[in-house]
């Protein structure tokens, strides 16, 4: 053990000997202020009696055994600088000191501000006030909000952060600034985050056009009023009113954001959505131009824009002339009409309408009124069947527009397409004798109309007819008048003998200088100015010639196509039985006798041929045959020509001819047959109740027909000619 302590001291002998006793040292300056700097000794060279600090700032620290030796100091700065540091080491032999000169750098001095609105949910602003205190420039900041319920956003390296509070209460704040130096510092501060306010409103409905009414809902914390108020409409209106009243123009949902302001600066808004329901589109047509008088139509044309489900619930209707409104509610038709009362021209109309809603709209529209005509007329001359009646135009404009159309109707349906007129002053033939409604419907330019009715009186036509005598040349014919009537007396004749020569007279008599056939016209006037005429032929025969006073036929074929006329001043008695007399197909005969023709039995006409027999004391025998009498179906007494009960007119005729009655039918039916001139039956027909009717031979071949007419117990016959 001893040799071992005895090596132990030599070593360390030795080693003290190798290096020289020193106070050298090295340090980590440069340090910040208020950071430790550390001094490390370099080997002492001996056995350190004392070692002595003098670190430049008024501090000197001295060490003792037992203390460690060499000391590894440590030292902080309070301020920045450049310090001389010695350190001072005692040996046995003697002290030795050496120096450092350390340089303590300047630590920024951390600071920051906030906005002065602190409130929850809404960021504060942090602003970074830190000096760098004569270091190097700050180049690092890291904020603690001391809010952790922010999670990352609890924290910043920002210079200047804002931060938005989780909730309402105390914070505390830290900001550590670092230089380039790497020097630090840290500065606090206690933030209060005020609770926000309560944004809430309430609104009234309303119709586009109309005001909104906002009531303010808001609530503050306590001691805190809301002192701003902020209203963004959705339209681009705003407010600042607390319960400001807006009008929209636009139906629509509009956002609405109220935003308020309580005393301790913290903001908080709420937005909904506002309906605004849309007006509906009044409108309507009526009907122009509208006559005094006359109802006006009214058309309603309103309707609700699209966009939502409300419906037109109810119309009301304002003519303008002082009536009662009418109103109309859905479903019903809102389509009316109107007769304005009094002579006024002009209304003012307005209709309202209302949404099912509750929203409403109306229209105003000028309604003139025309004033309408006045229709009247009245009957010019007589009124006469079968006449042509003269209707004048009596109407009057009574101020509105000119008359441009006339509608009459003659309450004569059996006229046919003739019982109406468009014309101003028409003239109508009424169809029989009567009482007919005569109806004048007149309209003007504007369209507005007049009818007037008045009852027509039209008389029965008075009946032509006369009777004449076949004449020989040389003879004066004599005219007897055969006409009546049965409204009035006649009062007046007109005769045309067909040779150019006319007569006045009742019965007058006529010489005609040339033998011919002369168709007599005899129009006659009765005292209501009703006039008819009827035309006959009258035969003016050759100077007198002498037939025989007998004639017995016998021994005849009268071929087909051939026609045989026989004749006696007295008379014919034609063959039968035995005897060579035929009349083959499509052959003809006449006999002509002055008193008698007897048919001795046996005597036939075929079929397909015509046979006649005439009674004519006074000819024309068959020179120029006369007018029909009585057809002999045996034998044929003597005897004068019988009154015949019909007239034909006109006879000649082109093709239309009228088959007049002139006496009074027995009978309000006649059986009517016409044959042509090979016997054959062309037209067959039933007459009932009639006094006139038409008959057509038109598309028949010109030549003779014959016509046989029976009315109860009388039958006649008579030819008519077809030119």
């Amino acid at each position: 053990m001893k040799k071992a302590a005895f090596l132990s001291g030599l070593f360390i002998f030795i080693l003290f000997q190798t290096y020289a006793q020193s106070a050298l040292f090295t340090t980590d300056s440069p340090r910040c202020a208020n950071d430790t700097m550390h001094f490390t000794p370099d080997p002492p060279g001996g056995i350190i009696l004392m070692e002595t600090w003098d670190f430049g700032d008024g501090i000197v620290n001295t060490y003792l055994p037992p203390a460690s030796l060499p000391v590894f100091a440590t030292h902080l700065y309070a301020s920045p600088g450049t310090y001389t540091v010695t350190r001072t080491v005692k040996f046995s032999t003697g002290s030795v000191s050496s120096s450092h000169q350390v340089q303590v750098l300047a630590h920024p001095v951390a600071g920051f501000s906030n906005s002065n609105v602190t409130c929850a949910g809404q960021a504060v602003q942090f602003t970074d006030l830190s000096q760098i205190n004569g270091g190097g420039n700050i180049q690092s900041w890291r904020w603690n909000f001391g809010d952790p319920a922010t999670g990352l956003n609890n924290t910043s390296t920002l210079q200047n952060p804002s931060h938005i509070f989780s909730a309402a209460g105390i914070f505390t704040v830290n900001l550590t600034v670092t230089n380039v130096n790497g020097c630090s510092d840290i500065y606090t501060s206690i933030i209060t985050i005020n609770m926000l306010p309560v944004a809430n409103f309430s609104n009234t409905e309303s119709c586009e056009g109309s005001s909104t009414q906002f009531t303010d809902l808001s609530v503050t914390s306590p001691g805190s009023v809301i002192v701003n108020y902020n209203w963004s409409f959705g339209d681009g209106g705003f407010s600042t009113q607390s319960s400001p009243v807006h009008t929209y123009f636009t139906y629509g949902l509009y956002n609405v954001t109220l935003t308020v302001v309580n005393s301790n600066g913290c903001t908080n808004s709420v937005t909904k959505q506002v309906l605004v329901k849309p007006k509906p589109v009044a409108n309507f047509s009526f009907s122009t131009t509208n006559c005094i008088g006359n109802p006006v139509t009214f058309t309603d044309q309103s309707f609700v824009p699209p966009g939502g489900s409300a419906y037109i619930a109810s119309w009301v209707w304002d003519f303008g002339d002082g009536s009662p409104p009418l109103m109309i509610l859905f479903p019903g038709n809102p389509n009316v009409s109107h007769t304005y009362a009094g002579s006024a021209t002009a209304h003012v109309v307005r209709l309202t309408v209302t949404t099912s809603t509750g929203c409403n709209a109306y229209i105003e529209k000028n309604v003139t009124s025309v004033p309408a005509p006045i229709a009247n007329f009245f009957v010019s001359g007589a009124t006469c069947e079968l006449q042509p009646v003269q209707f004048i135009d009596f109407s009057q404009t009574n101020g509105g527009g000119s008359i441009v159309g006339w509608y009459w109707n003659f309450g004569d349906p059996l006229s046919g397409a003739a019982n109406t007129s468009s014309a101003q002053n028409p003239v109508h033939v009424f169809s029989s004798p009567g009482t007919f409604m005569v109806t004048l419907g007149i309209v003007n330019n504007y369209g507005c109309t007049d009818t007037i009715s008045k009852t027509v009186s039209v008389n029965q036509h008075p009946i032509a007819n006369f009777k004449t005598d076949t004449v020989h040349q040389g003879t004066p014919a004599t005219f007897t008048d055969l006409s009546f009537s049965v409204s009035g007396i006649i009062v007046s004749w007109t005769w045309d003998f067909g040779d150019g020569q006319m007569s006045s007279l009742s019965n007058p008599t006529h010489l005609y200088a040339t033998q011919a056939t002369y168709m007599t016209r005899l129009t006659v006037t009765d005292i209501n100015g009703c006039k008819r005429d009827t035309l006959k032929p009258v035969i003016v025969l050759p100077p007198v010639n002498n037939p025989p006073a007998t004639q017995t036929i016998t021994n005849v074929i009268v071929g087909n196509g051939q026609t045989k006329c026989y004749n006696a001043t007295q008379v014919i008695t034609v063959a039968g039985n035995g005897t060579l007399f035929y009349l083959l197909p499509g052959g003809n005969a006449t006999f002509i006798a002055g008193q008698k023709i007897s048919f001795l039995p046996g005597t036939t006409v075929q079929e397909g041929c015509s046979m006649w027999g005439y009674i004519a004391p006074a000819g024309p025998y068959c020179l120029y045959p006369s007018m029909p009498a009585t057809l002999a179906t045996g034998d044929a007494e003597t005897g004068s020509i019988a009154q015949s009960f019909f007239n034909i007119n006109p006879n000649p005729t082109t093709g239309n001819f009228i088959l007049d009655f002139t006496g009074v039918v027995q009978t309000d039916k006649a059986n009517v047959e016409i044959f042509g001139m090979w016997g054959e039956k062309v037209v067959t027909a039933v007459i009932t109740g009639e006094r006139e009717h038409q008959f057509s031979l038109s598309g028949r071949p010109a030549g003779v027909y014959v016509i046989r007419v029976i009315s109860g117990n009388r039958s006649e016959t008579a030819k008519i000619i077809k030119q």
